[in-house]
């Protein structure tokens, strides 16, 4: 489930604190959100949610040792690429699997920021499917329906193949 960062802390909390849950992960594209993130992290971890907290983007992913050394409630990072970093996460979380070797993760290794070995690029984006999206929250420009999206990777290798629908029907 994909929870809009601008909803209120509260808001929040209500949906993520569920004791079946093992992976809050977060989504910090440009350091100016870093204050707002160590905000809603403590404020989830003191009101009990245990699960385990990620945090992946463009900052995150060049400046892991800021958030590891300034966000004590963040337990690993997901450096670059992470559409499989994150499944193999989550799927070791299930399994009660150590995670400390996934490629492409940075955690605290004795107490201090360390990365793994960063995992290799997906070499055809085409074969990653595209993300799910809530019809539900519209966004209209010029009288039609669409979407905001943030390009990181196919900005950077275009694909002749790959085409991201705008518009909701």
């Amino acid at each position: 489930e994909t929870v809009d960062f601008g909803l209120s802390e509260d808001d929040i909390l209500r949906l993520v604190d569920k004791p079946e849950l093992l992976l809050v992960g977060f989504s910090l594209i440009f350091q100016y959100h870093f204050h707002r993130l160590r905000k809603l992290a403590e404020r989830l971890r003191r009101s009990g949610v245990e699960c385990h907290f990620t945090v992946g983007g463009h900052f995150p992913s060049l400046r892991f040792e800021s958030i590891l050394n300034g966000i004590p409630e963040i337990d690993s990072v997901v450096r670059f690429e992470g559409e499989l970093t994150v499944c193999e996460l989550a799927e070791r979380l299930a399994a009660g699997r150590d995670w400390k070797d996934v490629k492409g993760i940075a955690y605290r290794k004795n107490g201090d920021p360390f990365s793994n070995e960063l995992r290799p690029l997906i070499s055809d984006l085409d074969t990653i499917p595209f993300p799910l999206r809530n019809s539900e929250r519209k966004f209209e420009c010029m009288w039609k329906n669409g979407a905001f999206i943030l390009p990181s990777d196919s900005c950077a290798m275009p694909s002749p193949t790959r085409h991201v629908p705008l518009r909701f029907p």
